[in-house]
């Protein structure tokens, strides 16, 4: 199988970069680079999102993985 990347609505409309391979899935919001799904092929997903996740572009994804590394305030590295 081709690596396939595609760009599609994910929950609360939301854009969502789904990746499939032969090794392995995963789904990553573009809000905040949050990894929502990653699951090795044959295996049960191995990341937790709260069933309390708000999907609506403003507030944090609850669980999962933020990819981008979290800057909060006005902590921002010189």
């Amino acid at each position: 199988m081709r690596p396939a990347i595609e760009i599609v609505e994910g929950l609360g409309n939301l854009p969502m970069v789904r990746v499939r391979t032969d090794l392995a899935e995963a789904d990553v919001y573009l809000h905040g680079g949050h990894a929502t799904h990653f699951k090795p092929t044959g295996e049960t997903d191995v990341l937790f999102v709260s069933d309390k996740a708000v999907f609506d572009g403003v507030s944090p994804i609850r669980g999962g993985i933020p990819i981008c590394f979290p800057c909060f305030g006005g902590n921002w590295p010189s």
